[in-house]
């Protein structure tokens, strides 16, 4: 089954750290505030470049990221791991994030996760 592999996994970590930092600043700014507009404008931006047009697919766990085809995303920064695990107990198991991604939809997923895993499961999931 062929999948997109970004050119280097390093880049691939750099995007879904500045996606992490952009949550954090979602979770930590009040609302209004510019480092949130800028974070999301950051990430949106990382993950465009990142996708070059393509449909990025990766497994979400509670350890990290990975490929479709298994081989785990190592990051020695721990963001990735981090936004990983924030996904993991909303229990996503995988994201995709479209070449055709829109600021708006980047800022829905900021939404959600800055919802407790809780009020999720509460709602629906």
């Amino acid at each position: 089954m062929a999948f997109y592999r970004p050119t280097t996994t390093q880049g691939t970590l750099d995007a879904l750290g500045t996606v992490y930092r952009a949550v954090r600043a979602w979770k930590f700014y009040p609302k209004g505030h510019p480092t949130r507009r800028s974070s999301l404008t950051l990430a949106h931006a990382a993950l465009l470049q990142l996708l070059d047009g393509n449909t990025l697919s990766l497994a979400c766990g509670r350890t990290g990221f990975s490929f479709p085809d298994g081989e785990f995303l190592k990051d020695a920064s721990g963001l990735t791991t981090a936004l990983a695990f924030e996904l993991f107990v909303r229990r996503v198991q995988k994201i995709t994030f479209f070449n055709d991604l829109f600021q708006e939809d980047l800022l829905e997923l900021f939404k959600i996760l800055c919802l407790s895993p809780e009020v999720i499961q509460q709602s629906g999931g």
